[in-house]
């Protein structure tokens, strides 16, 4: 038995030792067991502050700002609670350098908000001036037309839209019809008809001239259609010469 503790006491005399201020060593088994107990603390309330859901606060998965504010003031706390729990010595210092980083970063934050804010309430400014200005422009246009109604022109205008359909109606029965009865005169090629009436109508024209007659050697067909449309009429004494007719009379 004497052996086995001068054994251990040999044992425990050469082993290395290393200083923790003056006075105080500790050997390397100390050391271990005083790490190992340390970090095993550690984990355990590590683990115990993550399994609560006061210590994990969830981001927000939108850009609004009441839930941004609350988040970040969620996570200073969770980590101002770990770090008071793990590292008491540590906590002084933390929080007064996180209390004034939190500060600034709010107070750019709210700077930015005013800004943009000041932004908003210009663009809602214009927008209301422009606003104003149309209903203005409205007021008049309607003022306008109540007057315009008074007239005694815009009743009468007013009953002329009736004869103006029917005239838009007729007249393009008309154009109809005389589109078909060229299209049955000339199936293959109206050439002549244009020709004969580009003929007339520069002769008709022509004040140098001062002959409005000119003479026509084309398909009887064609002269006789303009003659019986009252298009052209023919010279009094020679029956070649064709002039239009006189469109004043």
């Amino acid at each position: 038995m004497e052996s086995e503790g001068s054994e251990s006491q040999t044992s425990r005399s050469t082993e290395p030792r290393i200083a923790f201020g003056e006075g105080n060593e500790f050997g390397l088994s100390e050391v271990h067991a005083y790490l190992t107990d340390k970090l095993r603390r550690l984990s355990v309330v590590i683990d115990k502050y993550h399994s609560l859901g006061d210590n994990n606060p969830v981001p927000p998965v939108t850009g609004d700002l009441q839930h941004l504010l609350k988040y970040k003031t969620q996570l200073l706390s969770c980590l101002s609670q770990q770090l008071r729990t793990l590292h008491p010595q540590e906590w002084t210092r933390f929080s007064a350098h996180v209390q004034l980083d939190v500060m600034e970063s709010l107070k750019k934050e709210v700077l930015d908000l005013r800004t943009l804010l000041g932004v908003c309430e210009k663009q809602l400014a214009e927008d209301k001036k422009q606003l104003a200005d149309l209903e203005e422009k409205i007021k008049d246009l309607k003022e306008m037309y109540e007057e315009r109604q008074k007239t005694p022109e815009v009743h009468k205008m007013d009953s002329l839209v009736p004869v103006q359909k029917n005239l838009s109606v007729e007249f393009n029965k008309h154009r109809r019809e005389l589109n078909d009865m060229i299209e049955q005169l000339f199936p293959d090629d109206s050439t002549d008809l244009v020709d004969f009436l580009q003929v007339l109508t520069k002769a008709y024209f022509d004040d140098e001239r001062g002959d409005p007659y000119v003479t026509l050697d084309g398909p009887y067909h064609c002269l006789e259609m303009l003659l019986e449309a009252d298009i052209i009429t023919r010279h009094p004494h020679d029956f070649k010469k064709f002039r239009l007719t006189n469109l004043l009379q």
